[in-house]
């Protein structure tokens, strides 16, 4: 692919098209003004809407589906449309994310965010998806301030140490129309893959729900979670991430959606269903328990249970409590709430004879083999798809 407008030119030569200029953020920008923090936050759409660096995403846009609200007032630190928005802190591979606000509200920005205005003759999709070429080149991940876990770019850096071109207005209209036009054909492409990313889910769900479902077999077992399982609760344990640093081991440390870390010591080598305890219920996607088999250790945002293997097999009665109807069995707050120790064991479940068991699980793993399929050719292409657009931008911003 080649920009209509024909002008390919280079961040880091002098050799540039008649007519261009290079130099730094801070010689094309009337303001580089970094954002307030908020320690209160609200999703209830009351106050002003908080621009954090989870609003910027990946292909440079403002998402404003993961938006929350401030009381605050602020008003010099209001957004308006022709704003870039360029992430100032986070982990090395996020730090420099980078878009333009294109539709008009009342946002603030917080202090991880730092708000461009370029000068008059600087469009501001052409100043943004620039910055967010060199985020995707991984110019900010090597050239920033390190600290533990983050990653961070001054103001003043941004504005003296990040290099950038300007080239006459009408030339730079013509790019941002043609990456445009190049984006608009990847964004469709990727909301197709995602379609069917999201339909194979629900494939794989609904493959448990049936198979698993009273209604579909004979039920040998009638009764509630205690009749069919074992609560090993009583064995777990939490360790901090900082606790863990201390005992760096090859045992696998579990938490509530599968391993989080590792440790050095194992507290348990055995078949496991584990159970959350204590997430978001609410809206989630991820099945509600896993299977685990070998050495572990867990922590103490799930339940931990050993099958009554008479009864039940391990796997089964992961697929069966996979989709179970806990969300009404939880207490505590609309977002993160809490299934008991108490409420899981008192669960009614029924459950087939062993063979039937057998049987169900085989053709789950076979059904699910296809949707593992899908999903990995899905993302597979999905990578593609972020490989293409850097080449897009690299055909507009690179020699």
């Amino acid at each position: 692919m080649s920009m209509e407008t024909g002008v390919h030119y280079p961040l880091h030569l002098d050799a540039l098209p008649k007519g261009w200029r290079a130099g730094y953020v801070g010689d094309f920008a009337k303001e580089i003004e970094p954002g307030f923090a908020s320690g209160e936050h609200n999703q209830t759409g009351e106050g002003v809407a908080h621009l954090r660096p989870m609003n910027v995403d990946r292909d440079g846009k403002i998402d404003l589906s993961v938006t929350k609200f401030v009381s605050g007032s602020k008003d010099d630190r209001r957004l308006a449309v022709g704003d870039v928005l360029f992430n100032n802190t986070n982990s090395p591979d996020l730090v420099g994310k980078t878009a333009a606000v294109s539709v008009a509200g009342d946002f603030a920005f917080s202090n991880h965010m730092t708000r461009i205005r370029f000068a008059d003759d600087v469009l501001p999709k052409f100043g943004a998806l620039q910055l967010h070429f060199l985020w995707m080149r991984g110019y900010f991940k090597y050239n920033c301030v390190k600290h533990v876990n983050q990653a961070s770019v001054s103001s003043r850096t941004l504005a003296r140490g990040v290099p950038f071109v300007w080239g006459p207005p009408a030339t730079q209209e013509r790019i941002v129309a043609e990456i445009e036009r190049q984006f608009s054909r990847l964004d469709e492409a990727v909301a197709n893959l995602k379609r069917v990313k999201a339909n194979a889910m629900h494939f794989g769900r609904a493959t448990v729900e049936v198979l698993t479902s009273p209604g579909s077999f004979s039920t040998n077992v009638m009764g509630t979670v205690t009749d069919v399982a074992v609560s090993l609760d009583n064995m777990r344990e939490p360790v901090n991430k900082t606790e863990r640093a201390k005992r760096v081991g090859t045992i696998p440390y579990l938490g509530a959606n599968g391993q989080t870390g590792w440790i050095d010591e194992a507290r348990f080598d055995e078949e496991l269903v584990l159970v959350v305890e204590d997430e978001t219920f609410v809206g989630r996607k991820q099945p509600f328990s896993y299977y685990f088999s070998g050495k572990c250790w867990v922590n103490n945002h799930t339940h931990v249970l050993r099958a009554r293997r008479d009864l039940v097999l391990p796997k089964y009665l992961n697929l069966a409590l996979s989709y179970y109807p806990f969300i009404p069995l939880t207490t505590g707050s609309t977002g993160r709430r809490k299934l008991t120790k108490a409420t899981l064991m008192s669960a009614p479940i029924r459950v087939p004879d062993l063979m039937t068991q057998q049987n169900i699980v085989a053709e789950v793993d076979r059904r699910l083999s296809i949707v593992r399929e899908v999903e990995a050719e899905v993302d597979a292409n999905l990578k593609r798809a972020q490989a293409l657009r850097q080449a897009v931008l690299a055909r507009a911003f690179a020699a």
